[in-house]
Order: C-alpha cells, then structure tokens, then sequence
C-alpha cells in the first residue's frame, strides 16, 4: 500500500548530490510518497522524469500555466526553481523494488528564506503564488491532486515505463535546445540540449555529436 509523509517545516531537507533544501514553517509542500512494485519496472531510471510530468501537469492543470521541468528533477517557472524532485530505492535481487518519491515545492516564500537562498548560492527561486499570479489554490487542495497525480502516475509507470510519458517530457523541457554547461566530476562540457532518452538520460550535441549524460549538473 502506499504510504504519505508530509512536513510542515523542513530544516535539514535534502535534494540530489546531499543538497539542503529550505521550507520555513507553512511556506510549502513537502512530502515523501513510499511506494512497492513487485516486480522492478522497466525504464527505472526515468522515473523521475515521468513523476516530473506529472508534478507538472497538475500544477498546469490547477492554474500555474508557465510550469516547466528542469533535467533531470526540478520544477521551474520562467526558469526559475519551484521545486524538486528526489528519488530513493531498494531493489531486491529478483524481487520487489521500494521507492520513495520525495517533494518540495515553494508555495509563499517569505522575503528572509529568498534573502538566505540568494546567498547561498542556489539557483533563482520562485513560488506558486508568482506562477499563480496571485493566491494558489490552498495547500490541502494541492496536495490532494499532487498526490493522486504521482499514485497515477507510479501506477501508470509500473505497466509501461517511461514510455508513456516521454512525449509530455518533451513538452515541458525548459532546457530544449538551449546551449548548457553540464558538469561532472571529471570537467565540464558545452553543447545544446536535445532532450532525454527513453531510459532518462539527458541528450547534448556537442560539435555535431550526440552524448548522453545520466548523472552530472546542468
């Protein structure tokens, strides 16, 4: 069965690579989605990307048309951070695959939060009242469609993969075709973003050919 935590203050929260992330009390939304496949799907390591979709599309649903997705787990309006993904699992050889599909989305940021965040070197943040334009819907309503989005979405991805999703993916990739940096621990790369794969990775031309990124920053 699934399982839902969610949290009205974070102050240790924790994003890709042991990144913090910062949600004063009542600011945001931020839970943890537990989740058992019996069997490991295919596509896995697109998962994120699928449930990105789905983050995205009910935000675009409910009135926050600008709504975007960053490679590989960020929410973003006008190119700046909504919010994030995070993904954990425990795979059993042969066996069930456990997930935990984490969230954090800013819903009204107070100014002193966006004056820690600027110094601390963060990407450029926004909230939901800004992609809104004013009120969002309140925090229990987004809830309850954001976590039905990620049930429809993890039971959809069980059946099918990413296969399903990839085309709405496309749709929403904030960094199509834009020239990007990608980094990893052995340097950097310039080239021009040119989609994800079916099994997620991240596609960049660079000089006339295509590489394939799975694990770097962008």
């Amino acid at each position: 069965h699934p399982r839902i935590v969610f949290a009205e203050i974070q102050l240790a929260g924790r994003g890709r690579r042991g990144r913090s992330w910062l949600a004063p009390f009542g600011s945001g939304l931020t839970f943890s989605v537990g989740w058992t496949y019996p069997e490991l799907p295919v596509d896995l390591s697109a998962l994120s990307l699928a449930m990105g979709v789905q983050v995205a599309g009910a935000l675009r649903e409910a009135g926050a048309t600008e709504t975007m997705l960053k490679w590989p787990n960020d929410v973003v309006w006008r190119h700046r951070k909504l919010g994030g993904l995070l993904i954990q699992l425990k795979l059993e050889a042969g066996g069930a695959a456990s997930i935990v599909v984490g969230l954090g989305l800013n819903v009204a940021l107070p100014p002193d939060a966006r004056e820690r965040l600027a110094t601390s070197g963060a990407a450029p943040v926004a909230d939901l009242r800004e992609a809104f334009g004013g009120d969002p819907p309140g925090r229990n309503a987004l809830a309850g469609r954001l976590v039905k989005a990620i049930f429809d979405g993890l039971t959809q991805f069980g059946r099918e993969g990413f296969a399903p999703f990839a085309a709405r993916f496309a749709e929403l990739d904030s960094l199509a075709g834009k020239l990007v940096c990608v980094s990893q621990a052995a340097g950097s790369v310039e080239g021009r973003a040119f989609g994800a794969d079916r099994d997620g990775a991240l596609r960049v031309d660079v000089g006339g050919r295509i590489e394939r990124f799975i694990a770097c920053d962008v």
